[in-house]
């Protein structure tokens, strides 16, 4: 089979088109390099400057990009015991202070959750009952947990996977 000049262009495009789509957005590869439960404070500020606010006593920062907002929280080194209902319930994570807990992305737009390369259909799915349209998806496998509104990404978070409980508090 004989290509002529239209044909090979014709395929060069399809392959850029193809490689140029199926990207994940730089935010999110940049977020990815964060790990709950292993990244520190002092890995974050090197992938990412200092916060927005600087003060060390919140245990969560903000950090903005031309696309979107990251919060980032972080352990306080602690575990917490609280009486509820007439029941002491433990919280918190056995890690140092400021360790990686949680990472949490909302975009400005709401996006296509196919641009994340995450096959949502892994995860528990639950319409939120006070918003008509809107469903939250949680992998505890993987540890992410997505609220898609109207079939558009409004927020993704990164939290312990289910292998990391041995961390618990108890």
């Amino acid at each position: 089979m004989k290509l002529t000049g239209i044909s090979i262009l014709s395929l060069m495009l399809l392959f850029f088109t193809h490689s140029v789509f199926s990207q994940e957005p730089d935010w999110l590869v940049k977020i990815k390099n964060i790990k709950p439960l292993v990244s520190t404070r002092e890995d974050v500020i090197k992938m990412f400057g200092e916060p927005l606010e600087k003060e060390r006593i919140s245990y969560g920062k903000y950090y903005d990009f031309k696309d979107g907002r990251m919060n980032v929280i972080y352990a306080t080194g602690l575990c917490v015991t609280k009486l509820e209902d007439g029941k002491e319930n433990v919280y918190g994570w056995n890690v140092p202070e400021w360790t990686v807990i949680d990472v949490s992305f909302t975009p400005k737009k709401r996006i296509n959750p196919k641009k994340l390369n995450i096959n949502l259909d892994e995860f528990e799915k639950e319409e939120v009952w006070d918003v008509p349209g809107s469903f939250e998806y949680l992998n505890n496998e993987l540890g992410i947990y997505a609220n898609i509104y109207k079939g558009k990404l409004e927020t993704i978070s990164f939290y312990p996977a289910k292998k990391y409980d041995y961390l618990q508090c108890k």
